[in-house]
């Protein structure tokens, strides 16, 4: 998986860069069987406050999964946005094998309705 952290006003320290890692290893784990899988975040601080910002952008294949989060400590912001993602990825995964399932049956359907030239 390629992935690309970006910083704005804010510096990661020890443990947000460990819980940044685990939260991109659990993405990581979600999506291997995808061949193309970019991961995109970005942590934001503004001006005089303790909130952060963290934003996932997640391309599986052709499409873009989106997550962000506000809160005043980055693991909780992180955290609440790999669990929007690991959503999104089990709904993006499902919707793939619904549409396999009924591809399936409409070749069935279509094979089933050749007539036999034998």
């Amino acid at each position: 998986m390629h992935i690309e952290v970006k910083s704005n006003g804010y510096r990661l320290t020890a443990f947000d860069q460990d819980r940044l890692d685990m939260a991109i290893a659990h993405v990581d784990r979600l999506t291997d069987t995808y061949s193309v899988r970019t991961l995109h975040v970005h942590v934001e601080k503004f001006g005089h406050s303790t909130e952060c910002l963290v934003k996932m952008v997640l391309s599986l294949s052709g499409q873009r999964l989106v997550a962000h989060a506000q809160a005043p400590v980055l693991a909780t912001a992180v955290q609440l946005c790999t669990d929007v993602l690991a959503g999104r990825i089990s709904l993006a995964k499902s919707r793939t094998s619904r549409n396999h399932g009924e591809r399936a049956i409409r070749r069935a359907k279509e094979e089933a309705a050749l007539p036999d030239l034998d």
